[in-house]
């Protein structure tokens, strides 16, 4: 499917509780969609580009911005990072990028919740078109 450009969707979470703040038209090639056959097996967070029909055209993993778990630094030689347990609701903004595909009407977030792994659960759907093409930060705390 040709694209016509991207998009930099534009989400704020409070723990899994995700809201889409902006759509901002960017003009750059969108990375290439993985497998639409088969829903992702082994991943811990995912995000679909759904027709009006719940079709997918587009879908792409990557690290779970939700997730229980977080990178810290650490001065162990050999070890630059290591995760930990996150103690408290974890907030904050992440951002996807998709093509600007015809007949794209929804973007679909799935991602592992509450500690478990696997598997994934929907944690929103939102109409791409709705949302802002701009954004500017408001200063306020997630």
């Amino acid at each position: 499917m040709e694209s016509e450009g991207a998009l930099r969707l534009l989400f704020r979470h409070e723990g899994v509780r995700v809201t889409l703040e902006a759509a901002i038209p960017v003009q750059v090639r969108a990375p290439r969609s993985k497998g639409l056959d088969d829903a992702p097996v082994g991943t811990h967070f995912y995000y679909e580009l759904q027709s009006h029909s719940g079709a997918v055209l587009h879908r792409r993993w990557r690290s779970n911005p939700l997730g229980p778990f977080f990178e810290v630094p650490t001065d162990e030689s050999g070890e630059p990072f290591h995760y930990r347990s996150a103690t408290e609701e974890v907030a904050g903004f992440f951002s996807v990028l998709v093509p600007r595909l015809r007949g794209a009407r929804f973007v679909e977030l799935f991602a592992s919740v509450e500690g478990r792994p696997i598997p994934t659960v929907s944690v929103g759907r939102f109409e791409v078109n709705s949302a802002p093409s701009t954004w500017t930060p408001t200063g306020r705390s997630p």
